[in-house]
């Protein structure tokens, strides 16, 4: 990925949490010349190049129209503000990318439901202090993880929730071998990409040698923002 400047990338967190807990994403996105910068719901999206959803809690079933059954880390601030800056960029036609929980809240905002609790869950979230967990995907015919990593592949994880419904317009196009929980979604007429894995924690420093480098999808989003600019 060739950058003439440093893109700008929204990402929706609270500004006192930006370079702490969500360091690790400021790291992998430094390293690919992208300035990450955490923004308020009224941010003006031409400010910048394209927006990260990033992980953490599990999103208020309500906003899906269920009840609370088996949701953990539920927080309604963060979900008012990540909601609200996804409406305020998807309207303006902002590249973005959504990760782990961001996976989450982009099925939903688009009118998709979740999984609250996967029964496969003990191949996903690993037990306290353990470290991600690493399974097996496997990648659609002629979808970008399929053209980055070919068809079958490992990725780590760090999750109990997944995608039930899709949201209006996601395409589907990465799936876990062993239980067929959606790994990744496309919508590429809005630049619209989501994965259920992290990215941000196999590639340069954190690479892995039983996962494939993060970079690639990162740098394939930051390619699409880099693309947009006007």
């Amino acid at each position: 990925m060739s950058l003439e400047r440093s893109l700008r990338i929204a990402i929706a967190i609270p500004k006192e949490d930006a370079e702490t807990t969500f360091s690790t994403y400021y790291k992998a996105f430094a390293h690919m010349g992208a300035e990450l910068v955490a923004v308020d719901k009224d941010d003006d999206p031409k400010l910048f190049d394209g927006l990260l959803l990033p992980g953490g809690g599990d999103v208020n079933p309500k906003l899906y129209g269920q009840e609370n059954t088996q949701s953990e880390g539920i927080n309604d601030s963060l979900d008012d503000l990540q909601f609200s800056v996804l409406d305020n960029f998807y309207k303006a036609d902002k590249p973005i990318l959504g990760i782990c929980r961001g996976h989450q809240v982009i099925n939903v905002y688009l009118g998709g439901n979740l999984i609250q609790h996967l029964d496969t869950s003990k191949n996903h979230l690993p037990k306290p202090k353990q470290g991600d967990l690493v399974h097996l995907v496997v990648a659609d015919k002629g979808s970008i993880h399929h053209r980055l990593y070919g068809k079958e592949f490992s990725v780590n994880s760090y999750h109990h929730q997944g995608i039930d419904s899709l949201g209006q317009g996601l395409k589907a196009t990465l799936y876990s071998k062993d239980d067929n929980v959606v790994e990744a979604c496309e919508y590429p007429e809005k630049k619209l990409y989501t994965v259920q894995y992290h990215p941000e924690r196999i590639c340069f420093e954190r690479a892995r040698p039983d996962a494939v480098d993060g970079q690639k999808i990162i740098g394939y989003f930051l390619d699409v923002c880099q693309a947009s600019r006007k």
